[in-house]
């Protein structure tokens, strides 16, 4: 089986490039991407699609993840290497006070995101979950920029939101 370890972006630069490599890749699936590398059968995808479709508000990931079809690790390698969404160390990433202010807490909380950069009209946001749309629609639309996830871990976002928002700006100003 091929390697499908994650290469951690660190600099802006680097999820840059690695968001501009996701543009070039060719639609994929995350079923699609699963069968492809051998991890999950036909009928383990059409049972969690059915769940899905049983109940709407559920992510494939998550119920293959639940059903004990795929680890977590795996799905996100698997988004990381065949659906191209980069994937960020945020240790050491620098971090814009100004654009961290545009995203509320209760959003970067409830999410498990935080915003890295703008560029122009977009905003660059580290995500737990890159795939969900209600997050992503809600973002765009408090933030009135197009919103472009990267993936990052749930210990490391859940370590810079508690630095960011955990005591207000007197937090906030010591991880600039």
């Amino acid at each position: 089986m091929p390697s499908i370890a994650p290469k951690h972006a660190t600099t802006k630069l680097q999820v840059e490039l690695a968001l501009q490599r996701q543009k070039t890749l060719p639609l994929l699936r995350l079923g699609e991407a699963l069968m492809q590398e051998s991890l999950i059968a036909a009928d383990q995808l059409e049972l969690a699609l059915q769940r899905q479709n049983e109940d709407k508000g559920s992510r494939l990931g998550e119920i293959l993840c639940d059903m004990g079809f795929v680890d977590q690790e795996i799905m996100k390698r698997i988004l990381v290497s065949k659906l191209g969404i980069p994937f960020i160390a945020l240790t050491g990433f620098q971090f814009d006070p100004v654009v961290i202010e545009m995203v509320p807490e209760i959003f970067a909380r409830k999410f498990t995101v935080i915003p890295l950069y703008l560029v122009m009209s977009r905003m660059v946001v580290a995500m737990k979950d890159p795939l969900s749309l209600e997050a992503l629609e809600i973002l765009a639309f408090y933030t009135q920029h197009r919103i472009d996830p990267v993936m990052a871990s749930a210990a490391e976002l859940e370590a810079v939101i508690t630095k960011c928002y955990g005591a207000g700006e007197s937090k906030l100003s010591t991880i600039v």
